[in-house]
């Protein structure tokens, strides 16, 4: 008995008890970054390995324009419809954010984007969820047009590029420097590797039924009438061996269209491509017309038969237990250790690994039963969700007339406005439980709300002189503005001029 109380002591001592809850860091601003790493290391996870990444057989990828993610409200839309729409890894285009980097989101995503350092035109990002953190080896940031992210996958990585291309509008010499770019990109992919580059290239392939040369880039169910972008499109496919995996299978003309011009007119400007050797993993590619998000672009969708490689998780050799997870350990290992086999005459090595098994195995259900869960707050209010189901529904259903145009319009306003008064409350209310805190001289509860508050108010950086100005007149603006104040101080010059001195005064 004294032997197993002493195995007990030294199991018990890798069992590290935390009364607070830890989280990792992550890049909450806008940095400059280049990563590509060629090892097993992690560029966004913690590269613990703590939690088994689960993922199906069958990943969904897509891409969409979403002309803006600086609108409030606009990232949760798009965050819920991937969720809606089962998308793995999701490439978005004219993002509008500036600098490069990666962000988590507050709903545990990860996006990694890439923009402009000096106006915040262009910009691409790719959305991953929670799931593929570990499995993001790398990713690099050639321009505000280009982004790639390496995943590790089984048989060999994925590279995911997400593209924006110049429009018709833009000049040549800025349409070639965009396709001497991914040039260079494509370049430093390894062969052997799964490459996947999509976006919007702004450019028509146009109809491709009877193209017997194009055979091994395009298939027979293109959309439009090529233009000149689309001619550099397809010389560009075919130089890099990539093919357009949306003209290989057939949809209706409402599953092929990508983009409505303010004419009216439907046309096929995004696309999905791939390595030509990987062709035949490619289940299926559509639009969804259903899926919203106040953009005239439609969600591009590809099915892949690719397997991402699981993480194998290896816990160490010390386990966190909160106050929850350790009341929970106590009750139950005392049971366990009684119910376990136990043979005194048998072997010590047997009965202390069994000893050792019961107890890790229990202090790990513990922690897993009362694992700390981060809650992120639902800004948006009910009234403006029910606005944007209003608008998702009359997308779903048609916009066939100006009523109904009209109708999306005035949704999209109010949406907007919705979105910005919920936004306002909610930094309201926070700053209210500040003023809480710092009555009660709660400093810790204080530093929290405070960092919280600092990530919803979004400040973009400028280095104008009229702008520094401008937002330290409005600092300083609602800094002493008391709009309860009812007590109102007439103007200088409103005053009457007090009549000169006397000369008895003087005297």
């Amino acid at each position: 008995m004294r032997v197993l109380c002493h195995a007990i002591r030294l199991t018990l001592g890798a069992i590290v008890i935390d009364p607070g809850s830890r989280g990792g860091k992550y890049v909450t601003g806008h940095c400059t970054v280049d990563h590509q790493v060629g090892s097993g290391n992690y560029a966004t996870g913690d590269g613990t390995g703590k939690s088994k990444t689960q993922l199906r057989k069958y990943l969904r990828m897509g891409t969409l324009n979403v002309r803006g993610m600086l609108k409030r409200g606009k990232q949760e839309v798009i965050e819920r419809e991937i969720l809606r729409c089962k998308i793995d890894i999701l490439g978005l285009s004219e993002v509008h954010r500036r600098g490069s980097g990666h962000i988590k989101t507050a709903n545990g995503n990860i996006l990694c984007f890439s923009g402009s350092e000096n106006h915040s035109g262009n910009g691409v990002a790719i959305l991953l969820p929670q799931k593929l953190e570990n499995t993001v080896l790398g990713y690099k940031t050639p321009s505000d047009r280009i982004i790639a992210v390496k995943l590790d996958a089984r048989p060999v990585p994925i590279n995911i590029v997400q593209v924006y291309a110049p429009t018709s509008q833009s000049e040549e010499i800025i349409s070639d420097q965009f396709y001497f770019e991914l040039d260079d990109l494509l370049r430093t992919i390894p062969s052997k590797e799964v490459t996947v580059m999509y976006g919007d290239w702004n450019a028509k392939v146009g109809t491709t039924r009877g193209d017997v040369l194009l055979g091994a880039t395009v298939g027979n169910f293109g959309l439009g009438v090529r233009n000149d972008r689309g001619e550099k499109f397809l010389q560009f496919c075919v130089e890099n061996q990539l093919v357009i995996m949306n003209t290989w299978f057939e949809h209706h003309p409402r599953r092929l269209y990508t983009w409505i011009s303010p004419s009216g007119h439907r046309n096929q400007i995004d696309y999905i491509t791939i390595k030509s050797r990987w062709r035949s993993s490619v289940l299926n590619t559509k639009t969804l017309p259903g899926a919203d998000c106040a953009s005239d672009h439609q969600l591009v969708v590809a099915d892949f038969r690719l397997r991402l490689k699981i993480i194998k998780p290896k816990f160490p050799i010390n386990i966190e237990l909160n106050k929850p997870a350790l009341g929970h350990f106590h009750k139950t290992v005392d049971m366990n250790i009684r119910s376990m086999p136990w043979d005194p005459c048998g072997s010590s090595e047997a009965n202390w690994n069994n000893l050792k098994k019961v107890v890790l195995d229990t202090a790990k259900q513990s922690r897993d039963l009362h694992k700390a869960v981060p809650k992120h707050e639902e800004w948006i209010s009910k009234e403006s969700w029910i606005l944007i189901e209003e608008r998702k529904r009359l997308k779903e259903q048609g916009i066939v007339n100006n009523s109904q145009r009209e109708r999306y319009i005035q949704l999209h306003a109010e949406i907007q406005r919705s979105t910005r008064r919920d936004r306002d409350e909610h930094v309201n209310n926070i700053c209210e439980e500040i003023e809480g805190h710092a009555d009660k001289v709660q400093t810790k509860d204080i530093f929290l709300k405070v960092k919280q508050l600092s990530k919803i108010v979004e400040v973009t950086p400028s280095t104008e002189i009229e702008h520094v100005l401008e937002r330290w007149r409005n600092y300083c603006y609602d800094l002493y503005r008391d709009e309860d104040n009812l007590c109102t101080i007439k103007r200088w010059a409103d005053h009457l001029e007090e009549p000169p001195i006397l000369l008895s005064e003087v005297e």
